[in-house]
């Protein structure tokens, strides 16, 4: 299964991450609707292409989610606003093809701080839950929205993710993907999920291996590691790499339940990793299934 992925080769789906306000307001539409380009398209094609192979139907899927931001005043999202998706959001057009970026390994001193900051991490929370993985399985209640937080739900691939309220966020169908993308107010910091169907044999490993492959067009792993999430296997990866000669560091959640694979991740300029890692952290361990 491992040589069918990287025969199909997925080609990067990337956003553009700068450091200097001028080029922000550039590149600030496309880091919300970059993703149906060429590379997004091919990711697609590629995923269908995988998909046949294993003799495994695609699934057609209509829009139907939903937004809800809490109050001032109250976390756990009671009396807050909501309204579907399906009523507010459509489908954003593709944008000209990208280049593909060129990935290239950190420089040893920024491998080992960013080495050493997620060693930190780790071992600072190893006392209490796993920011990521959780083993309350069975007894799981569901995460109260935080305060001055908006929350996406997806009621199709069944899922909630919680970002600041500030943030920008967006919704695209790229093929059968569903993908949800959420900017930060100064565009340093972008998360994002793709949702999709998945078929026999696939596993969070080879979902892991082919977006490092692909996706990130190689990178370097720094730190990996495996739990259970919501009841089902989970993997968690962090990468480094160069996108548009800028050093980046990438933290990417992969896992899959009844048949559909997410790949939660985000991306931040390395010199910004440690003064935003906590902010990453946080948006990514309020990923929750539906039930």
């Amino acid at each position: 299964m491992s040589a069918i992925i990287r025969a199909q080769g997925f080609r990067s789906f990337h956003i553009s991450l700068m450091s200097i306000p001028v080029i922000f307001l550039m590149f600030a539409f496309i880091l919300i609707n970059a993703e149906p380009s060429r590379a997004g398209i091919d990711f697609a094609s590629k995923m269908k292409a995988l998909r046949a192979r294993m003799n495994t139907p695609e699934t057609t899927t209509t829009e139907s989610s939903s937004s809800e931001i809490s109050g001032s005043n109250n976390q756990s999202g009671n009396g807050s606003a909501s309204s579907s998706d399906s009523e507010k959001s459509t489908v954003n057009p593709p944008v000209p093809p990208e280049v593909k970026p060129h990935i290239t390994p950190a420089e040893p001193k920024n491998r080992d701080k960013t080495v050493k900051r997620i060693k930190k991490n780790r071992t600072a929370s190893s006392s209490g839950p796993n920011p990521f993985m959780t083993k309350t399985d069975t007894a799981y209640t569901p995460l109260a929205t935080r305060k001055g937080w908006r929350s996406e739900s997806d009621t199709v691939h069944k899922y909630r993710i919680q970002v600041p309220r500030k943030w920008q966020a967006g919704f695209l169908m790229d093929g059968n993907d569903r993908v949800r993308t959420f900017v930060s107010p100064d565009n340093n910091v972008s998360v994002r999920v793709r949702t999709f169907a998945t078929g026999q044999g696939v596993t969070t490993d080879l979902m892991r291996q082919a977006f490092q492959q692909y996706s990130l067009g190689g990178g370097q792993l720094l730190y990996n590691e495996t739990g259970v999430l919501g009841g089902v296997p989970a993997s968690l990866g962090v990468y480094s790499g160069a996108f548009n000669n800028i050093p980046v560091t990438v933290v990417a959640l992969f896992t899959m339940r009844s048949g559909i694979g997410y790949i939660v991740w985000s991306m931040v300029p390395q010199n910004l990793f440690q003064a935003r890692s906590d902010e990453i952290d946080s948006v990514l361990a309020t990923f929750e299934y539906l039930k």
